[in-house]
């Protein structure tokens, strides 16, 4: 996350969240299913962080070359 938002704070919230998830999988908290999913969630949060703060930053367009 931190290579591909240049946000090192970010990086490290994922990685913190990550580590959550994967220690409650280890201590028996969640399923393998649940995990993953909760993985899958991340990074659908992720994906919609990037687009929404493309879009505030750029515009309704959020690639540069489609002005």
């Amino acid at each position: 996350m931190a290579l591909v938002t240049a946000n090192v704070w970010l990086g490290l919230l994922e990685w913190l969240i990550h580590a959550i998830i994967d220690e409650a999988k280890v201590r028996g908290k969640t399923t393998f299913v649940q995990d993953q999913a909760l993985h899958i969630a991340c990074k659908i949060v992720w994906l919609a962080y990037l687009v929404l703060s493309a879009t505030y930053q750029h515009g309704s367009s959020i690639s540069l070359w489609w002005r």
